[in-house]
């Protein structure tokens, strides 16, 4: 891979992120990029987002640079609301992947609670179906080779899905692999057995997108292979030992071991069904494909476009009549209808980030001449009259497979071409924007879009469109509030889709507000009204939020450091007031009609005290890691006479040693009791307790993996509950340390977290699989009989004796551990599959993690 030609010291910056910030970095920072100059010699987050909101500030939301080939102001903060959590002690950017893989080795040795020794099976709670906008991002689209109502979907972060009823129901597949971004599906023509998928999201790396918050930059970790239709995976061989992107997985249509992988860093083929790969091609490849029922194979970069005529083995420079300089990213498109016919969607090459054209070629992929190069149909307006694209993001194409001439493209929108990619006119009505993936099904011809909304299914060649989105719990939540009025009401900020509302048993969401939905916050005397905060605007919902009114603050959308992203909290008791975080906190007492600017900070986090109406917590700052950052804040009367300064007092962690604070819970009955939550990769600086309002602070971390927390839940009794990328962490006031609290939750991080007492459940938010619950914990069991199916990770424990007839077959990703004070009994029918981790011991309730020489002794681990 190569690096732009920086001098020595900003290349040090570079590749001290670990290739984070080259997510999408090479468009930003391109060298038509005045950008560039200007950032050379930066080397921490606080440097560079200052010269960022400087070139940005007063220019327009959409505006993308002095020569329009950089992002918008908010891919930049959106990044920077990801790094900033996730900075190393001294502030310096770190390899994210690597520490986050290597904390995963610990989970397994925390010590188990002392009265509470199993943990409750996680259930979902959606969003499972929705009214309209969408529910969570759909990025690949596979077929079945025989049947076509069955049919396999990739997401970003919330693994492969399959249909067996054309997309009525659906089943996620890999909650418990060790990456849940799908890049690349492939399943075999020669046995549908044979899954393959390609690890990653490499869509989202490119544009820095808001999934990278939570830690979803979401590199590849290769091919993983399932032959028993996708119960099992095992990784196949190794790709490449350096992080990489993933874009595109395909098959040879004439021989079944060979496929083709489009990343980064090249084309890699595998000739053994993913046995050994070998890097073929050296270039940043963004597609694919194979020429129909033959071997000759094509792919496309941002500036070139190949051809293999062995399978993939060499490859050849196509040629063009109009040259490709400049050119971001390039789709492939082909047909078995006219097999000679190869089509190109060549995304921004001038200065004004609009279109370059289509490109066709007739001589099967050697030659390619530019066809229209009007409207621009990678723009969000709706005739194509913007100068936009956000090509690095979704970019796709296909062609019909029984007219060659009907081409269709996606980006933000749909457009459709029926004279071989000439003209275009829009065929979006009735899809979610950011189109991701565009394919017909090759055994009925139905059409079906991935987008930032999920999956859409076309019997007319894009006239008209279906959503198939019930059961598609694929939703990506920052944040998620409760109310103890009623059971089953949650509130969600989702990316991309906006503001949902869960307003009874079952999965079913209210979709109340489209945008990037994130912090939220019920009234306190009244479920069907709320507050939310939406990219940069502050809203108020009444009527269950069919009515909703902009309450955003003066100053709130100015384009300040923290003007995107608000915090927002409502008051417990009194529903006049209402609180936003910005660089400010700002306090209303007429719902939002009209704000007193309080001071503090508030732009990481807010929290209000149920025990004490007029005390109110917030986190915030505007740089990191610098003498003013990390700073935390108290005010006993609403903010009337300031705010106490929290974050100097004895056993809190300096300013200037933290890179955020994530998350502030208050004791449900006290508001002296105070947890406070941190972000970034600092051993031991995780989790702090105050017993006194702020006053003096604990070190709760115990031995907590080195990974970012996100959020904190405080029960009555004094039980409290983390929210990390590694999952839930439990810990009760008796116990000296954590434990892992994650019984078939999925592989994926925690957002938010809330109690309800009421019904003794947890609710947890996730960004990928949208809302889970279980059980409050409880007591350790005397006993336990356990049997049937084991996929994912569970810990059971019991005082005296487990019996189990278990089959742990979940294959990679599968971690089970039997823990008992005196015997555990593997009973006939008991077994521990390949490519799964399975432990049993004996040890008294409450003592230890899990040895080591246990685990090296009875696991069951790849050959």
């Amino acid at each position: 891979m190569s690096l732009p030609n920086f001098n020595n010291t900003f290349k040090s910056f570079w590749l001290s992120t670990c290739l984070c910030f080259m997510c999408f970095a090479p468009h930003i920072l391109s060298a038509q990029s005045p950008l560039k100059d200007q950032l050379r010699d930066k080397k921490t987050l606080s440097e560079i987002m200052h010269v960022v909101d400087v070139y940005y500030a007063g220019k327009p939301d959409n505006w993308k640079g002095e020569n329009g080939n950089e992002p918008r102001h908010k891919q930049w903060k959106r990044w920077e609301w990801y790094m900033s959590g996730r900075l190393g002690p001294a502030g310096e950017f770190v390899d994210i992947r690597g520490r986050i893989l290597k904390a995963q080795h610990q989970v397994e040795k925390m010590s188990p609670p002392e009265t509470r020794d199993i943990n409750p099976f996680w259930f979902s709670e959606g969003p499972g179906s929705t009214d309209g906008s969408g529910i969570g991002r759909a990025d690949r689209i596979a077929f079945h080779p025989s049947n076509p109502a069955i049919f396999y979907i990739g997401t970003p972060a919330g693994g492969l899905w399959r249909t067996t009823n054309s997309g009525t129901t659906w089943t996620a597949l890999t909650d418990h692999i060790p990456s849940t971004g799908i890049s690349g599906i492939a399943v075999s023509w020669a046995d549908p057995n044979d899954i393959y998928i390609l690890t990653g999201d490499g869509d989202s790396d490119l544009l820095g997108g808001f999934v990278d918050q939570f830690n979803y930059e979401r590199k590849s970790i290769g091919v993983l292979k399932s032959t028993d239709n996708g119960v099992t995976w095992k990784q196949s061989g190794v790709l490449d030992t350096i992080p990489f992107l993933a874009f595109k997985l395909v098959q040879d249509p004439t021989d079944a071991n060979v496929l083709l992988a489009a990343t980064d860093i090249g084309v890699f083929r595998t000739a053994n069904g993913g046995s050994s790969w070998i890097n073929v091609l050296s270039d940043n490849v963004y597609d694919l494909e194979f020429k129909p029922g033959t071997n000759r194979a094509f792919a496309a970069s941002n500036t070139a476009v190949y051809y293999s005529v062995n399978g993939g083995q060499s490859w050849n420079p196509a040629s063009f009549d109009v040259g490709l300089s400049g050119a971001r990213r390039i789709e492939l498109a082909v047909t078995p209808i006219n097999t000679a016919r190869v089509y190109l969607l060549v995304g921004d090459v001038d200065a004004a980030g609009t279109y370059d054209g289509t490109y066709r070629s007739t001589d099967s992929g050697v030659s390619y001449v530019q066809r229209g190069t009007t409207p621009n149909i990678l723009g969000n307006a709706s005739d194509g009259s913007d100068n936009n694209d956000q090509v690095e993001y979704d970019h796709c194409m296909t062609v019909s497979p029984v007219n060659s001439n009907i081409v269709l493209t996606g980006a933000v929108r749909i457009w459709k071409s029926i004279d071989g990619g000439q003209s275009y006119t829009n065929s979006a009505s009735g899809t979610h924007a950011d189109v991701h993936d565009l394919a017909y099904n090759p055994l009925d011809g139905n059409l079906y879009a991935c987008t930032d909304g999920g999956v859409y299914v076309s019997d007319d060649d894009g006239a008209t469109w279906t959503g198939l989105l019930d059961g598609f719990e694929t939703s990506q939540l920052y944040h998620m509030a409760g109310t103890l009025l009623q059971n089953d009401y949650l509130l969600g900020g989702l990316q991309d889709n906006g503001v949902k509302l869960k307003n009874g048993a079952g999965s079913f969401w209210d979709h109340v507000q489209s945008n990037d939905g994130f912090d939220v916050s019920f009234y306190p005397n009244d479920e069907t009204r709320f507050y939310a905060t939406l990219n940069k605007r502050a809203y108020r919902y009444s009527d269950g939020g069919a009515t909703n009114t902009d309450i955003t603050p003066p100053g709130g959308d100015s384009g300040g450091d923290y003007d995107w992203f608000g915090t927002i909290a409502a008051h417990v008791s009194d529903s006049d007031y209402v609180f936003v975080g910005y660089d400010d906190v700002f306090v209303s007492d007429d719902r939002g009609s009209t704000w007193t600017n309080t001071g503090a900070s508030g732009s990481w986090s807010l929290a209000t005290c149920p025990s004490n109406a007029n005390r109110l917590y917030a986190a915030g700052a505007t740089t990191f890691n610098t003498s003013t950052s990390g700073t935390l804040w108290r005010t006993d009367n609403l903010g009337d006479d300031g705010w106490f300064a929290l974050h100097n007092n004895p056993g809190f962690p300096p300013p200037n040693t933290i890179s955020k604070i994530t998350d502030i819970a208050v004791g449900p009955t006290n508001a002296n009791v105070v947890y406070v939550t941190i972000g970034g990769f600092t051993p031991g600086v995780k989790v702090f307790r105050s017993f006194f309002a702020g006053a003096g602070w604990e070190n709760y971390s115990g031995s907590l993996p080195d990974i970012p927390i996100n959020c904190a839940a405080v029960g009555s009794g004094g039980d409290v509950y983390i929210g990390t990328d590694l999952g839930v962490f439990y810990r009760n006031s008796v116990m000296d340390d954590w434990m892992p609290f994650n019984n078939a939750l999925p592989n994926v991080p925690v957002t938010d977290l809330f109690i309800n007492e009421n019904e003794g459940r947890i609710y947890a938010s996730t960004f990928g699989r949208g809302t889970w619950r279980t059980e409050i914990a409880t007591d350790c069991p005397v006993s336990l009989v356990l049997g049937g199916s084991m996929t994912g990770n569970f810990l059971y424990q019991a005082s005296d004796l487990i019996t189990s007839t278990t089959n742990v077959d979940g294959g990679v990703g599968t971690s089970v551990h039997f823990k008992a004070g005196g015997r555990v009994i593997l009973s006939p029918g008991f077994a521990a599959e390949l490519h799964t981790v399975f432990t049993a011991y004996i040890e008294a309730c409450g003592s230890g993690g899990i040895p080591e020489s246990v685990q090296s002794e009875f696991q069951v681990e790849n050959d």
